[in-house]
């Protein structure tokens, strides 16, 4: 599968509506857009961050070997207590000067939400 021509194409996508970034966290886009399969689809075991120069899968340390395994086509960025998903992609938001993020509305909770938009 060649997962680079899909981000390519969400970023046409991005472009279009003029967003920077999409933020992708249900189990179906991780797999469409990484091949990275949830070990559990209940549970948030990665999220996708692609920016207009940039492709992120984040996770915690207990699931990136299994990440490792599967993503080739993105930047695997790593979270834990120290650091946080809010801190991970707040410095990406800085460092690419990202102004407007997508997300799915139907598959974000209301309180991972308040938590990124107070950031």
């Amino acid at each position: 599968m060649n997962y680079t021509t899909r981000i390519n194409h969400l970023r046409q996508f991005l472009q279009q509506k003029k967003l920077d970034a999409v933020f992708l966290t249900s189990p179906s886009n991780l797999i469409y857009y990484s091949g990275f399969q949830p070990l559990d689809i209940t549970d948030r075991e990665a999220y996708i961050f692609i920016t207009q120069k940039k492709s992120h899968i984040i996770t915690s340390k207990l699931y990136a070997d299994e990440v490792k395994k599967y993503v080739t086509d993105l930047k695997l960025q790593e979270i834990s207590v120290d650091t946080p998903l809010t801190k991970v992609l707040g410095a990406i938001i800085k460092q690419e000067a990202i102004i407007s993020v997508g997300f799915e509305e139907h598959n974000l909770l209301y309180n991972e939400y308040q938590k990124l938009s107070q950031k």
